[in-house]
Parts: C-alpha cells; sequence; structure tokens
C-alpha cells in the first residue's frame, strides 16, 4: 500500500493491526478460519477499532485469494461488525452569532471560514493567498494537512474544488490576497484547536463542540435554506450522490449562481456580516 494510499492512511492500519494478537498473526493463513477471526473481534471493546480490525483482515484476506494463498475469504462468512456513526453538532443561530462575535485576529477569521464555506479544517489550513480569486469570488481547495502537520492531497478526488466566497467570508479574506504560496494559518491541527477552544471558553456554547461541527453547521445551514443536496455537495467536496449527505441526484446543474445568491441574502448571513463588522 505505500505509494499508494496517503501516509494517514497507512498510519491507520499499523494502528488497527497491533488489535491483533501475536498468536494470529504467525498462524499461517490457510490455517486461520472464521472460529479465529470471529473470537479476535469478541475480544476488542470499542465499536469502531472492532470495524477497522474487520475491514483489515477482510482486505488481507482477498489479497491472499488473489495471490492463490488461499481459496476463499473466510472473513467475508463473517458479520461486519456495526458501528454507529457519532452525528456531528450543528450550532443554532443564537450560537453561531456568539461565536461570530467572539472570533478575532486570525484564528477567528480561520473559525469564520470554516462556518461560513463548510471546509474541512485540514483544506482551510492548506489554503494559500494563491487560492484567493477575487476576480471571481471563489477558493481553490486542492490540497489540505494532515494531523501530523504533512502538506497533502485532499480526501478524495471530490474534494479537489472550485467553492464561492460567500458573502460573510469576503469582509475579511481579502487581506490574504497577496500572501502568494504563503499558508493563511501556518499552524498545525492542534494548534488550531487549541485556539479554538480558547474562543468557545469565551462563550457559552459547549465544549465538546468541535472545529469539524462548524462545517455540519455550514451543511445544516444549507439544508434550512432549501439549497439542493448536489449543490451542498459540490461546495462542500462530497461525491454527486454520496449517502452521506443523503442526496438523489447525480449532477451538477448552472444554478450554482442562484443558489450562492439566495445562501448570502439570508438572513443569517446577512447578520453574520453586520455583526462582524461591528466586533471589528
Amino acid at each position: 500500500k505505500v505509494g499508494v494510499v496517503k501516509e494517514t492512511t497507512l498510519k491507520d492500519y499499523h494502528k488497527t493491526i497491533k488489535n491483533i494478537p501475536s498468536n494470529i498473526m504467525h498462524m499461517a493463513i490457510k490455517q486461520i478460519t472464521e472460529v479465529e477471526i470471529s473470537a479476535l473481534l469478541k475480544t476488542i471493546d470499542k465499536e469502531r477499532t472492532r470495524q477497522k480490525v474487520y475491514e483489515l483482515l477482510l482486505m488481507l484476506f482477498d489479497k491472499a485469494v488473489q495471490l492463490n494463498k488461499i481459496k476463499r475469504n473466510v472473513v467475508k462468512e463473517i458479520e461486519k461488525p456495526k458501528h454507529i456513526r457519532q452525528k456531528g453538532i450543528a450550532l443554532n443561530q443564537a450560537q453561531q452569532y456568539e461565536l461570530i462575535n467572539s472570533c478575532y485576529g486570525k484564528y477567528g477569521d480561520m473559525c469564520k471560514i470554516l462556518l461560513f464555506q463548510g471546509m474541512r479544517i485540514g483544506e482551510v489550513l492548506a489554503l494559500t493567498g494563491n487560492d484567493i480569486d477575487l476576480v471571481n469570488n471563489t477558493i481553490r481547495i486542492n490540497k489540505a494537512i494532515s494531523d501530523n502537520n504533512k502538506l497533502s492531497e485532499t480526501k478524495n478526488a471530490s474534494s479537489n474544488r472550485i467553492t464561492p466566497i460567500f458573502k460573510p467570508t469576503l469582509e475579511f479574506i481579502k487581506k490574504y490576497q497577496d500572501l502568494g504560496q504563503e499558508r493563511l494559518f501556518n499552524v498545525t491541527y492542534n494548534i488550531a484547536r487549541e485556539h479554538f477552544k480558547q474562543i468557545l471558553s469565551k462563550t457559552t456554547i459547549p465544549m465538546e463542540v468541535s472545529l469539524h461541527d462548524l462545517r455540519h453547521t455550514f451543511v445544516t445551514n444549507c439544508k434550512n435554506e432549501n439549497i439542493p443536496e448536489h449543490i451542498i455537495q459540490g461546495w462542500i467536496g462530497h461525491e454527486i450522490g454520496s449517502k452521506v449527505t443523503s442526496t438523489i441526484y447525480t449532477h451538477k446543474t448552472s444554478d450554482d449562481n442562484l443558489f450562492i445568491n439566495r445562501l448570502n441574502n439570508t438572513k443569517f448571513y446577512s447578520h453574520s456580516t453586520h455583526e462582524q463588522k461591528n466586533s471589528e
């Protein structure tokens, strides 16, 4: 997988494989049965870890079948462990206004981009001055900063996109356009998170709210304004038709500008811009 998948994925494989005990690791793969794998999975307490071990073993046994090491993938005979994904938190309007009015300086701008643009934190941290196009009012997203602070590709092909600069972002992002190849926020994910927690501490917003929840809030705002799913997916970098955003659409339309204007003219975005001006 080296050179094929992202470094963060390889790191996750290494972490996952540590959950497989040595007696299984040293068995000939043709001798491993559903019994051993089922017993192994039952020893893992965390649902997501159990699911990851299952997925890794499934991949490894598939490879063994391809290489004619075994005749069948016994992992397929075992039901995939279930994992209920925790839903993100969407801030209500009062919380959003409170957050905006507590966002000052560089890190405040970083948080407002997450909230107003719906980008991933890694994408925001990778932004450079050259990615900002104030002629067409767009932001180019084609890279990301990983949790180990290394520049990498975006999450997937759909994540490479040109997204509109929405009205409240336009009010402050102009000051970054002359940075050229320099990053807007040249910090690690952990530092970004620490500063976000400092901002939250000045508000009544629960401290468990995460940076990613600002992206979740953006999507919720879009849905509340009846922006079609396929338009939202294009803006946030989800594959058109992805179940992640529960869409039934399969293609983009030429109506993007209509929905950009609709979002820009909402009471929330207009009020956010006004509040942000006053706070500065």
